[in-house]
């Protein structure tokens, strides 16, 4: 039972971190990081959970943008360069 807890648990960090991050114009990164402290997480694991959460993120969105093509119209280009992922260009 504990194992279906986790990703639950994960799943609603990054959801609600993700409607924090709209609504204060902040970084998704930061938003985790001060919720997994605020969960009684260690600043350590908060860091950890943060970082890997937004790398995966970053990962899916630049994939999604190549694949479908949307990297090349402007609302992609503007997508991805606020995501850090428009390296090439």
């Amino acid at each position: 039972m504990k194992a279906d807890v986790i990703p639950l648990v994960l799943g609603a960090l990054v959801f609600f971190s993700s409607l924090i991050s709209l609504k204060l114009g902040l970084s998704v990164a930061i938003i985790e990081i001060l919720l997994g402290t605020a969960a009684g997480w260690s600043l350590q694991a908060s860091l950890i959970a943060g970082t890997a959460l937004s790398t995966a993120s970053l990962a899916v969105v630049y994939s999604v943008l190549v694949e479908t093509g949307l990297s090349k119209t402007a609302i992609g280009k503007l997508r991805m360069a606020s995501t850090g992922t428009d390296r090439a260009h």
